[in-house]
């Protein structure tokens, strides 16, 4: 099965420190396919929030919060820390709770994937990177979220979090099939009448001339989202992409 693969959901209800019922949140956790650190194929779970009775958006954004486990033991795992009724007092979520709330009054959803696995791997390189990424994946297919591939996405981690976080972004362009284009190849710009793949206009572009040639260095790229460096998400081989900076230039 493709990796983020939705394998079940279930509605779930998050409590603060596990005792207090969240009322004007909206969650559900997805088992879903993902990889350990041998690219060996395993679920995984993530939970996915947003405000009560949010309505499905795929303008909304999506944050990928990576919560610092820190923690071998599963009871410290945001699927089993956030829901109502957990006895995990002092596991890091209790508190990242409040910052993953001012991401929901915001407007945005959320996904919390346990990043450390099924056997709480503290630390290991690149799985904690395949969870996350994977837990987007399922995230943006989740129908009642409405979101979709053209959804932005942002990725949030502290301490173990941010060993997590900076895994999904070294892993993004080899595992998720995903490009920061910077000013390379853009999609719009604030001076140009045109949107869709194209370079910079030539007076914020020191030599069109190279920046098109430097189009071949992302031609052959295994990448389908390409994240520019102005204009919105583009969606496709990036090779059509680099083709339609050409035409337009």
């Amino acid at each position: 099965m493709a990796k983020g693969t939705i394998l079940r959901a279930r509605r779930v209800q998050i409590a603060a420190f596990g005792l207090i019922r969240q009322r004007d949140v909206s969650a559900w956790q997805l088992l879903y396919v993902s990889s350990d650190l041998r690219g060996n194929p395993e679920a995984t779970v993530t939970t996915v929030l947003t405000a009560k009775n949010a309505t499905p958006d795929p303008n909304r954004p999506l944050i990928a919060f990576q919560c610092a486990i820190d923690a071998v033991a599963d009871q410290c795992f945001p699927s089993y820390a956030l829901r109502h009724g957990a006895r995990s007092f002092g596991a890091n979520p209790h508190f990242e709770y409040f910052m993953i709330a001012c991401l929901l009054q915001r407007g945005w959803a959320v996904s919390v994937a346990d990043h450390e696995g099924l056997d709480g791997r503290f630390g290991a390189p690149r799985e904690p990177g395949y969870r996350g990424l994977d837990g987007v994946r399922a995230a943006l297919d989740f129908a009642p979220l409405g979101l979709d591939a053209t959804t932005r996405v942002a990725i949030w981690g502290y301490s173990g979090g941010g060993m997590a976080g900076a895994w999904m972004a070294e892993m993004a362009a080899t595992y998720a099939g995903l490009v920061a284009t910077g000013d390379t190849l853009i999609t719009g710009h604030p001076v140009s009448r045109m949107s869709g793949p194209q370079v910079l206009p030539d007076d914020f572009s020191c030599s069109r001339d190279e920046n098109l040639a430097t189009l071949e260095l992302l031609e052959d790229l295994d990448a389908d989202l390409i994240i520019p460096g102005h204009g919105e998400p583009w969606c496709g081989p990036i090779r059509k992409a680099v083709l339609a900076a050409r035409r337009n230039a």
